[in-house]
C-alpha cells in the first residue's frame, strides 16, 4: 500500500469514528444531521472500496 492510500484508511476511520460518535452523544438530534451522517459514512466506503479495488488492480500488474 502507497502512502496515499494509507492516508485515505485513516481519514476513512477518523470519518467513521467521527460519525458513531456523534451518533452516540446526540441521539436527540436532527434526521438531517443523522442523514447527512449516513451519506458521508456511505461515500467514505464507496471511495475506500473503490481505492482498495484500483489498488488491488495495480497490484496485479506486477
Amino acid at each position: 500500500m502507497g502512502v496515499f492510500e494509507i492516508l485515505v484508511g485513516i481519514v476513512f476511520l477518523v470519518i467513521v469514528s467521527v460519525g458513531f460518535y456523534a451518533r452516540k452523544h446526540y441521539r436527540t438530534s436532527s434526521r438531517i444531521v443523522q442523514l447527512l451522517l449516513v451519506v458521508l459514512l456511505v461515500c467514505s466506503i464507496v471511495f475506500f472500496v473503490a481505492l482498495l479495488l484500483t489498488g488491488n488492480a495495480t497490484l496485479n500488474i506486477h
